[in-house]
């Protein structure tokens, strides 16, 4: 007995895999389960073959867009990086720049308040 197998990778959706694949082919591959036990076992053969290559395919697509997902994502949080790294290496002048800048600020709001 043959069984069929699962088309789409864990990692990814069916709404996914139908946004990258044309109507056509999706529609072929969505019929594949209730033409199976009609195809001769070469035939079965090839599809389970070419289902594998599909699966590692799609699977090396979700590796390449998470990874671009990742390089964006560090890319939008450089500056904050930047301006961590550089409040981490202030100088003491810096330091007490910013005391007295901290204060004047607390002194001014205090004598606004009523």
């Amino acid at each position: 007995m043959t069984t069929t197998r699962s088309l789409a990778p864990d990692s990814m959706t069916q709404d996914t895999i139908a946004l990258l694949l044309p109507e056509a082919e999706l529609e072929a591959i969505q019929q594949l389960p209730e033409l199976w036990n009609d195809l001769t076992p070469q035939q079965q053969t090839q599809v389970a073959s070419l289902t594998q290559q599909l699966h590692e395919t799609l699977n090396q697509l979700v590796t390449v867009i998470e990874e671009a997902e990742r390089q964006a994502q560090i890319k939008r949080n450089q500056g904050l990086i930047t301006l961590l790294d550089s409040w981490a290496t202030a100088d003491e002048a810096e330091v007490t720049d910013q005391r007295e800048t901290l204060e004047y600020l607390k002194r001014a709001l205090a004598e606004d308040r009523p």
